[in-house]
C-alpha cells in the first residue's frame, strides 16, 4: 500500500486565509482645480484640436455605401428597403406560425418569408461588402437589376468570354449539301 505524504495543514489554512483577505484598491488622486486662466487655455487648445479634426466618416458600412459616385443608391434609401424587407419577412414568419404546417396557405407564407428574408440578406451583403448581388431592387423588389460587366474575362486565345465560346471547328469550308432525289412515277 502506498503511503500518504505528510500534509502541512497549517500551511494550507494560512494560504486560504491569505486568499480570503480583501484586496486594497488603488485610490485615484484627485486633480487640483484649474484656475480660470488654465480653463480658458485648455478650452482654446481643445477648440484648435477640433478644428483640425476631419469630418466624421461613417464606418458602420462599407465605404462604397458612403461614396456618392460609387454607391448603388443613397444609403438612406437602402436602409429603408432593409427595414421594409425585415418587416415583411417577420410578418410572413408570424403567418407561418399561425397556420397549420403543410397547408397551402402555410406554404405560400413560407415562400413569402424566404423571399423577403433573402432580400434582407442581399441588402446586408451590400452594406457589408459594397456589392449588390440581388436580381431585384426597390422598396417592394419591383425593379430588375441591370447587370454590367465591369472587368471582362478572357479565353486563353484572347477572345472575351461574354461574346460566346470560341468555335470548335476552325475550317471555313462549308460541308457540301446533298440533293435529294425526286421520286418519279410514270
Amino acid at each position: 500500500m502506498a503511503r500518504r505524504k505528510n500534509v502541512n495543514i497549517s500551511e494550507n489554512i494560512r494560504s486560504l486565509l491569505e486568499a480570503e483577505k480583501p484586496k486594497r484598491k488603488k485610490m485615484r488622486k484627485a486633480r487640483k482645480p484649474m484656475t480660470a486662466e488654465q480653463k480658458a487655455a485648455a478650452a482654446e487648445r481643445l477648440k484648435k484640436a477640433r478644428a483640425k479634426k476631419k469630418p466624421a466618416v461613417g464606418k458602420t458600412y462599407n465605404k462604397v455605401c458612403y461614396d456618392p459616385k460609387l454607391q448603388f443608391k443613397p444609403l438612406k434609401t437602402i436602409l429603408e428597403w432593409s427595414k421594409e424587407a425585415k418587416e415583411q419577412a417577420y410578418a410572413a414568419k408570424k403567418d407561418m406560425n399561425r397556420l397549420k404546417e403543410g397547408s397551402k396557405d402555410w406554404s405560400s407564407a413560407a415562400s413569402r418569408h424566404l423571399y423577403w428574408y433573402g432580400y434582407a440578406n442581399d441588402i446586408n451583403w451590400y452594406l457589408r461588402h459594397g456589392d449588390w448581388i440581388s436580381n431585384t431592387y426597390g422598396f417592394q423588389q419591383q425593379n430588375k437589376t441591370k447587370w454590367v460587366t465591369v472587368v471582362p474575362a478572357f479565353y486563353p486565345d484572347g477572345k472575351r468570354k461574354d461574346q460566346g465560346p470560341p468555335p470548335i471547328i476552325t475550317d471555313t469550308v462549308k460541308p457540301k449539301r446533298r440533293r435529294r432525289k425526286k421520286n418519279e412515277t410514270k
